[in-house]
């Protein structure tokens, strides 16, 4: 097969049904991943976070930072955001969802490449 062929298919990909399964699948799994964090009180990069006055969980005195998470589908990815301003000035020292200038980390990048390595065999390889 000429690799002209398989450009042309990973385009179809882009704009397939199937991209916007991986998308769906993409913001199910972030939120377990983001849900995951909460438990273990880590940021995405799997560093611990800095500890509170507080005697309970971190960020969780009454649930509802941690439940307060959302994911999109846009027309160029995916887009997770939290209802609570809270989790704007928490995310400065606290990470809950990667950085922009840090890049998604080891189990973001592992979740979203298996969605789209698995979306994308369904669509190349019926």
């Amino acid at each position: 097969m000429k690799l002209t062929t398989y450009i042309d298919q990973l385009h179809a990909f882009s704009h397939s049904p199937k991209m916007a399964e991986a998308k769906q699948e993409i913001i199910r799994r972030g939120l377990q991943l983001i849900a995951g964090e909460f438990g273990t009180e880590t940021d995405p990069y799997g560093r611990g976070w800095k500890t509170t006055k507080q005697k309970n969980r971190i960020l969780w005195k009454t649930g509802a930072l941690a439940n307060s998470f959302s994911g999109f589908a846009t027309t160029n990815g995916v887009t997770f955001r939290s209802s609570s301003d809270y989790a704007i000035y928490q995310q400065g020292k606290r990470a809950m969802l990667p950085k922009s200038s840090r890049g998604l980390g080891r189990q973001w990048t592992e979740m979203v490449q298996g969605v789209l390595r698995q979306k994308m065999r369904e669509a190349l390889l019926p």
